[in-house]
């Protein structure tokens, strides 16, 4: 019933089995787990001295790997083109010599039209052992990630890690990211 040709999603998804936690990432979601050896605070009562270990690679057309496959399959990495022809924007996956199917990400659900041009929708996996040094695990979609980076979302998450406010958590980054959206995007 709905057209996935031309349309798609992503999808990053967190299993935890024990202490073991595995991610899988298809598209340009991710995922982050934040960890800190101690529990130092600061004088706003905010978890700091914490660090980040990436839960999933984003899955961009410009890595490596990821090229060659599109590469071998017909496809080309570029930047998409303005009205004026400027070259802006993120890297995408395009059909050899022309401007579709545009996409920002080699790996998706859906968006079947770039199937023949490398974009498949096989995940990556990370897993990572959990142990009392692990505070917390943030997943976002990429209208967050184009944003912001691991450590201003981590800074947000601190914030509001010891009032166990995931709400705040949420619209402070909904409101970051979509200001930052609104100030910052490059529409083609």
């Amino acid at each position: 019933q709905f057209d996935t040709y031309t349309s798609g999603t992503t999808c990053v998804l967190i299993l935890q089995l024990g202490n073991k936690t595995i991610c899988a990432n298809t598209g340009d979601s991710r995922a982050i787990l934040v960890y800190s050896q101690n529990d130092v605070y600061n004088e706003y009562k905010q978890l700091k001295n914490t660090n980040i270990f990436p839960l999933s690679l984003d899955s961009k057309p410009d890595l490596p790997s990821e090229k060659n496959r599109i590469m071998k399959c017909g496809g080309e990495v570029h930047k998409g083109k303005n009205r004026n022809g400027k070259f802006v924007g993120p890297m995408r996956v395009y059909a050899k010599g022309k401007d579709y199917p545009g996409l920002a990400m080699s790996r998706s659900l859906g968006d079947f039209g770039g199937k023949e041009y490398g974009i498949i929708c096989e995940p990556s996996f990370v897993e990572y052992n959990l142990d009392e040094s692990c505070k917390y695990i943030v997943l976002c979609s990429d209208g967050v990630w184009d944003f912001m980076d691991n450590e201003n979302v981590m800074k947000v998450a601190n914030k509001h890690y010891l009032n166990i406010n995931p709400d705040g958590f949420c619209q402070e980054i909904l409101d970051n990211a979509s200001y930052w959206w609104e100030k910052e995007d490059i529409v083609i």
